[in-house]
């Protein structure tokens, strides 16, 4: 009976979900070292799996997560709350039928995240990928390995969302026990623990192949299992949150700033830890293999530091912090407000324009990579913050709240949450005062759970019907969440705007090209493309080729030293080479143009003589 409740409580599924996710992340890596990252390696380490989840961690253990208390309210106030849990239930149903019926559309997946997936896989395990885009060697890689037995047993990108879609089912009681953690009250945590998962950068990652609401996740997890004020942790949820830490760094090293929150909230576990030194060892192993710490060294052997961020010379050094700070502050205040606000203001994007040549404007552009001024007038991967419609709720639900009464003389004060709070403040100052990138609404995704939750600590809904209203006004935003999830999107599911799915369409008129113009039976092509440009396309089939990068003056020698006939070559990349016309650079290179793939960019099939 223990063991069957055990199983339907909800922090046994969280501890199978972080066990899951490291065993993948140490076993790609453990079955890379063998050259065994095929059918058969990835059969034996799921079913090895099992087994350690059955006769290792399914026995039951004290409560992790504050479930029990959560599923009480609930029951308390099930005829008046009914509405958001079944809003957030439809919503990741609609999530998951978009994910499934139509395929992933983020850049940094189809650019390198899922290329170096399939360069690992035709090797049989990771190894340095002689490519100009340095991404695919320097940045972290638990998406990957989440992503690989997907991509090895499907051979197909649909599914490639399935870890964010299964992250984002944990969130609302993720945010909960987090709040509640962190001392924002019941009431105010129960509405959030709904409204915030329809956040822009959550649901629309939820379907798609990004990893920043992923890291947001096992941020979460490491607050939720180790309260900032509470009674000593278990070794089970101190292990737990170490190895969701672990996963996080190794997902976002980004992060790092919140080190001083990450501290507070591990502090009471220094007794737990010393009194079991062999499983610490395990768990710290465990630990270091799906951190950043692998790339980390790969990246030193080959690039003589850390980071690898010395190879992606798009990132502008930056200007001083104020500067960087302001900056950051406007962006993300911008890319917050659409959609749908400015959405459907046609002066915005001349606003926009105007805006760029103001001296600010010049000062963006000197200090971020690319130009700060990309606008997309629909839900974007790339610029999803929390949303207007969700930020508009906040408010609301703030404007219904007040402090509560002062804390009386000689009172135990929660000064372990402040400081959690103040590190977290800290954190968010350092990333605004330091990034030069131009997505900052999205990066922030991780921070924003944590840094509402320190906005409502310490205050309570007002009384009367203040409770009533905060519900009903989440309930609008999460309908109007679902709204723009569902048709203001560049992948939607009811065709609206069909002018943002061109890149879709070009990859696929593309791909039908090669297949009408590429003999069947070659295996190994050529690419030679420029940066941020998609790669993916020229895979599929998935596992029916393999596609090997080169230079834009590539020798004749690597091409017969790789057994290379035929190469897709972008316009961009040889007008970036000192290349502007196509033909002295075929002659020079002894090629012939087989077909043009063009639109939106121009991309060419050539064939190389023997």
């Amino acid at each position: 009976m223990t063991a069957q409740l055990h199983r339907r409580d909800p922090a046994a599924l969280l501890t199978f979900w972080l066990a899951l996710c490291t065993w993948l992340v140490v076993g790609g890596w453990l079955l890379s070292a063998f050259h065994a990252l095929d059918k058969v390696g990835y059969g034996v380490l799921l079913v090895g799996f099992l087994f350690f989840w059955r006769f290792a961690l399914s026995r039951p253990d004290a409560p992790l997560i504050d479930f029990p208390r959560w599923r009480r309210s609930l029951r308390r106030f099930l005829s008046l709350r009914r509405i958001l849990p079944m809003l957030f239930a439809v919503t990741a149903l609609v999530i998951l039928v978009r994910g499934v019926a139509i395929p992933p559309n983020h850049d940094d997946g189809l650019c390198y995240r899922i290329p170096r997936v399939l360069h690992w896989l035709d090797a049989g395990g990771w190894h340095w990928i002689d490519a100009r885009d340095s991404r695919l060697n320097t940045r972290g890689t638990v998406a990957e390995w989440l992503f690989a037995p997907l991509l090895l047993f499907t051979r197909s990108d649909r599914l490639l969302f399935l870890p964010n879609w299964i992250s984002h089912l944990f969130l609302p009681g993720l945010i909960y026990t987090t709040w509640r953690n962190l001392g924002v009250s019941r009431r105010i945590a129960w509405i959030w623990m709904w409204l915030l998962p329809s956040a822009f950068c959550f649901s629309l990652q939820a379907g798609n192949s990004s990893n920043d609401s992923l890291s947001a996740f096992f941020a979460l997890a490491v607050f939720a299992l180790l309260p900032a004020r509470g009674p000593t942790p278990t070794f089970r949820a101190v292990s737990l949150a170490v190895l969701a830490l672990a996963l996080m760094s190794g997902t976002k090293p980004n992060l790092a700033p919140l080190a001083l929150a990450f501290l507070v909230v591990f502090l009471p576990a220094w007794r737990v830890v010393v009194r079991r030194p062999v499983a610490v060892g395990a768990v710290g192993i465990a630990a270091a293999l799906v951190s950043f710490a692998p790339n980390a060294l790969f990246n030193y052997r080959h690039l003589h530091e850390f980071s690898g961020l010395s190879q992606e010379s798009y990132i502008p050094h930056g200007g001083p912090p104020a500067e960087l700070l302001a900056g950051n502050l406007a962006l993300v205040s911008s890319q917050n407000l659409i959609p749908p606000l400015l959405t459907w203001l046609p002066a915005w994007t001349p606003t926009l324009r105007w805006w760029a040549e103001t001296p600010f404007g010049h000062l963006l552009r000197r200090d971020f990579e690319h130009s700060p001024f990309v606008y997309y007038p629909v839900c974007s991967v790339e610029q999803a913050g929390i949303g207007f419609v969700v930020l508009l709720a906040g408010i609301l639900i703030f404007l219904l709240t007040r402090r509560r009464e002062p804390v009386p003389v000689g009172t135990v004060r929660p000064w372990r949450q402040w400081l959690a709070h103040g590190g977290v403040w800290l954190a968010v100052l350092v990333f605004l005062g330091t990034s030069t990138a131009i997505q900052g609404a999205r990066l922030l995704c991780a921070y924003y759970p944590l840094l509402l939750a320190g906005i409502f600590a310490g205050r309570r809904l007002r009384p009367g019907r203040a409770f009533r209203a905060a519900r009903l006004g989440a309930g609008l935003a999460m309908l109007a969440a679902a709204y723009c999830l569902t048709a203001l999107t560049e992948n939607p599911l009811v065709e609206i705007w069909p002018e943002f799915n061109g890149r879709r369409v070009a990859d696929e008129a593309r791909m039908a090209v090669l297949g009408r113009c590429l003999p069947s039976g070659e295996k190994d092509i050529g690419l030679i493309r420029a940066w941020n440009q998609r790669e993916s396309w020229l895979w599929q089939p998935y596992g029916a080729r393999r596609v090997d990068e080169l230079p834009v003056d590539v020798p004749a020698q690597t091409l017969r030293e790789r057994g290379i006939r035929y190469a897709v070559v972008s316009r961009r990349s040889l007008q970036e080479g000192g290349w502007h016309n196509l033909l002295p650079w075929l002659e020079a290179h002894g090629a012939a143009l087989v077909a043009c793939l063009d639109q939106p960019e121009g991309w060419y099939l050539v064939r190389f003589d023997p």
